[in-house]
């Protein structure tokens, strides 16, 4: 009886380690951007300049422990030598640029993403954590960021990139 319960213990204990592999695993790869959903703390939605809006980017998770987002308004249409302050502020202000390691948490079904550059500076350095879902293949991320005073609540959509 004693070595069925340990085989039982044991086989729980292999299927919850696989398990949390596998949503690392899950992770891995490229994802590109669909969507966002962002509200201040009363449920209203957050202004523009606090949500994403029409962006496109990428998200990319590699095996090993890496991962870089980038993210960028579509409606930029200057170049780098005739670039006003405002359309570089612009730019700043609705787009998103870090990257690091990152590390999941299957229990809490959360994702740190661990910063070593951001184009933010109050970013660099920090652990940005992320709760995350997988909903027909497809990747959510969602959690808070403070803006002008008041906490916003994200969630962004994320899909596999197909070659």
């Amino acid at each position: 009886m004693k070595s069925i319960v340990a085989l039982f213990a044991a086989s729980i204990a292999l299927g919850t380690a696989q398990s949390h592999a596998g949503d690392q695993q899950q992770f891995v790869g490229v994802w590109r951007f669909v969507s966002d959903i962002s509200t201040k703390d009363d449920g209203t939605p957050a202004p523009r300049a606090a949500a994403l809006g029409d962006s496109q980017g990428l998200l990319i998770y590699t095996a090993d422990g890496f991962m870089a987002v980038n993210l960028m308004p579509k409606d930029r249409a200057w170049s780098v030598d005739s670039a006003s302050i405002e359309e570089l502020r612009s730019t700043v202000d609705n787009g998103v640029a870090y990257s690091g390691r990152y590390k999941v948490d299957s229990a809490a079904h959360t994702v740190t993403h661990i910063t070593s550059t951001s184009m933010d500076p109050a970013y660099q350095g920090k652990n940005l954590v992320r709760s995350y879902a997988f909903k027909n293949g497809d990747l959510e991320l969602s959690g808070t960021f403070p803006w002008q005073g008041q906490n916003i609540h994200f969630a962004i959509l994320w899909r596999k990139a197909q070659e």
